[in-house]
């Protein structure tokens, strides 16, 4: 099974090594369904795209805090969200949990952490990353 992933980040070069990463080889099981460089655009595209997991940055240009992930939590609470982050500080990690987010991993770790924290989030855990 495919799992559809939209992915968001400000930086369009760090989307594009993402989805290499995700969609071949081993993690070939990634299907990305679409591409946000801002709260706004991940908003509107989340209202009408089918999707399962949302990888996301905290910072996404136009929204500093966590605050965009509340509200994707309510209006969409089957959906499994794995923050990617270099927002490593306590109030930003604990931020993105109150917030709704499954996991969060810190940019600072290698693509093998990140695919233990999407196993671990798909099976309805929470992850935290060291580092």
């Amino acid at each position: 099974m495919l799992v559809k992933t939209i992915l968001a980040d400000r930086e369009t070069i760090f989307l594009d090594g993402l989805e290499s990463l995700l969609t071949s080889g081993e993690q070939f099981f990634y299907r990305i369904v679409g591409r946000c460089n801002s709260s706004s655009e991940l908003m509107e595209k989340l209202d009408y795209t089918d999707v399962n997991l949302l990888i996301t940055e905290i910072n996404l240009g136009d929204n500093e805090s966590t605050d965009f992930l509340k509200e994707i939590r309510k209006n969409h609470q089957d959906l499994s969200i794995c923050v990617l982050s270099s927002y490593t500080a306590d109030k930003f990690v604990r931020g993105a949990f109150v917030s709704g987010a499954d996991g969060f991993v810190s940019k600072y770790n290698d693509i093998k952490e990140l695919l233990r924290a999407l196993a671990t989030i798909s099976n309805g855990k929470t992850f935290l990353s060291e580092g």
